[in-house]
């Protein structure tokens, strides 16, 4: 088997993986390994161990791919989560002044009103 089959027969294996559903995706790993199983065994050694050093080669590409992508997901949620934080404290400090405020007038005008009742 030439390379260029190995690597194609690795990509449609990654691409039926990858649009599997996750709960059938353990039952397609095993028919893989097993495909892969049938197929070493019609090589001779130094052919299927050129084929899985392919094979290998590129799902711990597409692995590191994926890994790469959670991360990266990971960095963004993190990032959101911090914004929201922000934002939440922000807004109860703005709610605080708000009240600050609101008491301040109350009691300026508690005072006046006070003031002109006295004086009658």
């Amino acid at each position: 088997m030439n390379a260029e089959l190995t690597k194609q027969f690795t990509q449609n294996y990654i691409e039926l993986f990858n649009k599997t559903e996750p709960e059938l995706q353990a039952q397609l790993e095993q028919d893989h390994l097993a495909t892969l199983e049938k197929v070493k065994a019609t090589m001779s050694s130094k052919e299927a161990s050129e084929f899985m050093a392919i094979h290998d080669e590129i799902v711990n590409d597409h692995i590191a791919r994926l890994n790469a992508q959670a991360d990266m997901y990971n960095a963004k949620a993190k990032a959101i989560e911090a914004d929201t934080l922000r934002i939440e404290n922000e807004t109860e400090e703005k709610e605080r002044e708000y009240l600050r405020i609101f008491f301040s007038i109350a009691i300026v005008f508690a005072f006046i009103f006070s003031v002109i009742y006295f004086n009658k």
